[in-house]
């Protein structure tokens, strides 16, 4: 069964926190982005990612983070909440 989309008034909320640590060989990080329904208060969605990065070889750099996506408004026999673990290379200049 398919729901129609609706509009309701929200608070939306985003958080974003880095750090260093031992100097800047490795770089924390949380970012949270949240969307709360303010007419049917039980309903939320949270999407939380938690890491760190840390230099490789060179100018490589890699990550390792935590992926937590949260939502109370999901059907019955889906999950509430998703888990995803990355790593990741990028490069810095």
């Amino acid at each position: 069964i398919l729901r129609k989309d609706g509009d309701y008034a929200g608070m939306v909320w985003t958080i974003n926190a880095t750090g260093e640590w031992f100097g800047d060989r490795f770089e924390p990080y949380f970012y949270q982005n949240g969307v709360w329904n303010l007419q049917q208060t039980s309903n939320v969605v949270v999407d939380t990612t938690a890491g760190v990065a840390f230099p490789l070889i060179g100018n490589i750099v890699g990550s390792a983070e935590l992926l937590v996506e949260y939502d109370a408004g999901t059907a019955f026999d889906v999950a509430s909440v998703d888990q995803t673990y990355q790593f990741r290379l990028g490069y810095t200049w």
